[in-house]
């Protein structure tokens, strides 16, 4: 006997809308605004140091036609419209590859999610607090919406930091704007119209990748919009039986896995924060090198050869084709290189936005055709082995199973506020980094989202 696929859709959009801020834990609360945070410096960081920003910018300006609007768009004096608020805090909030990772459902869920968010906040003026909960509520929705379909969507070749992300992003932002649950219904199925991003981004560096993910914000609030004018979206978005789960994910999916500790398990609370600008598949390589060369272990002049080992996700992503991978050529083709994060680590003993400018140092590209990657399916999702041959003949071996950022091996409020700083102190100074710190801190009771928001202009 068949079992009924679950009525995910609306179950998850239940949970959305109606669960109460009473109920909600310390702890998700705590993480809530630890990824608030994070999304603020990854918008302020892709604003300031993104190589697509200028032309972001210039192009979202010719379709304003002259339009003008209240909402902020992180490093920006003036205001926009909230779509296109949404559109640009999405896009640089994804631009450098620093943004949040939920590991079960593959989902860098805060670019969206918070880019959206904060538009329909600051123009509804709303609390702190209820912008909160609806962010702690979409968090929820899109990892679990994610953990049903894992890797598949990414084997079907789409990106679903967008495409599964505009369903959190629509029922976050429907809980902020008051609307009911048939309004939120036709927005979601909306969103599946517009649930779009693709992973072509790995051939060729193109900068789809970033703008896809802003998109997906802007086109939120778009399905809100016309939602609670009431115009009509489909039924069961997500696992109708032309719903996003059958289009878009290859090699199955379990639906009941979307239902899994809902109310219970609070998805906020197992996000991790990336503390180097580059695809979480590389993390733990990242990591693995520092623990070598930092502690003596491996000089990079000594070293005669790397072997790489991940899990088989990653490497699809970050691992092939080798020939590709271990030839960068641009920031997007290193942000997605085993290659290229492992040996310029080896050679600077250290990770930041400046290693893409080395993508074709002498020295940087000599190691990465002395380096080798493999799978073992062994490992976790985003796990790492590295293995490094000295030219001595000594083999000197680095595990990671969970990579820094990751709950179980966690960055702390001051690392976090130390990344802050470090992207975001050059556009609103020293004091103003600070007044944001305080303001993402204390979110829950700031009378209205605004409060904060004012302070992302310089």
């Amino acid at each position: 006997m068949t079992m009924a696929t679950p009525r995910v859709t609306e179950t998850l959009t239940d949970h959305t809308l109606t669960f109460p801020s009473a109920s909600i834990p310390k702890e998700a609360r705590d993480a809530g605004k630890m990824l608030l945070l994070d999304f603020l410096a990854v918008a302020i960081g892709g604003r300031q140091f993104s190589d697509s920003t200028a032309t972001v910018l210039s192009g979202t300006h010719d379709l304003l036609c002259g339009a003008e609007g209240n909402c902020t768009v992180a490093g920006e004096a003036t205001g926009y419209p909230a779509h296109f608020a949404a559109l640009l805090n999405g896009t640089f909030a994804h631009s450098m590859d620093f943004d949040d990772t939920h590991v079960e459902s593959v989902i860098h869920i805060g670019s969206p999610l918070f880019s959206t968010l904060l538009a329909i906040g600051e123009r509804e003026g709303v609390s702190g607090r209820a912008f909160l909960d609806a962010a702690i509520m979409g968090y929820d929705f899109v990892a679990k919406a994610g953990n049903a379909h894992g890797a598949s969507v990414h084997k079907r070749g789409f990106h679903p930091t967008p495409t599964t992300g505009i369903f959190g992003a629509v029922a976050a932002g429907a809980r902020l704007m008051g609307l009911d649950r048939g309004q939120t219904l036709n927005a979601l199925g909306m969103a599946l119209n517009q649930a779009a991003g693709t992973m072509a981004f790995l051939e060729g560096g193109a900068w789809s990748k970033r703008i896809q993910v802003g998109l997906a914000a802007h086109n939120a609030i778009y399905a809100l919009t016309y939602a609670k004018r009431g115009f009509l979206g489909p039924d069961r978005a997500l696992e109708g039986r032309l719903g996003y789960y059958e289009l878009y994910t290859e090699g199955g999916y379990d639906a009941n896995r979307a239902l899994e500790g809902l109310g219970d398990v609070f998805e906020v609370t197992h996000t991790g924060v990336k503390p180097y600008p580059s695809c979480r598949y590389n993390h733990s390589l990242i990591d693995g090198v520092l623990a070598l060369v930092r502690t003596g272990r491996v000089r990079a002049e000594d070293i005669q050869s790397m072997e790489l080992t991940i899990s088989a996700p990653g490497y699809a992503i970050v691992g092939e084709p080798p020939e590709e991978r271990q030839r960068p050529t641009s920031v997007v083709d290193g942000q997605f290189s085993a290659y290229f994060a492992a040996s310029v680590t080896a050679r600077d003993s250290k990770f930041g936005w400046a290693a893409y400018d080395r993508l074709q140092d002498a020295d940087v590209v000599d190691l990465m055709g002395r380096t080798s990657v493999q799978i073992d399916d062994t490992l976790p999702r985003f796990g790492g082995r590295v293995s490094v041959l000295t030219k001595s003949g000594e083999t000197v071996v680095e595990e990671t199973l969970s990579p820094l950022g990751e709950p179980e091996n966690p960055v702390n409020w001051a690392g976090l506020e130390a990344k802050f700083r470090d992207l975001a102190e050059g556009v609103v100074g020293s004091d103003g980094a600070s007044r944001i710190i305080e303001a993402a801190h204390g979110i829950d009771d700031l009378n209205s989202v605004s409060d904060l928001t004012r302070l992302l202009r310089p």
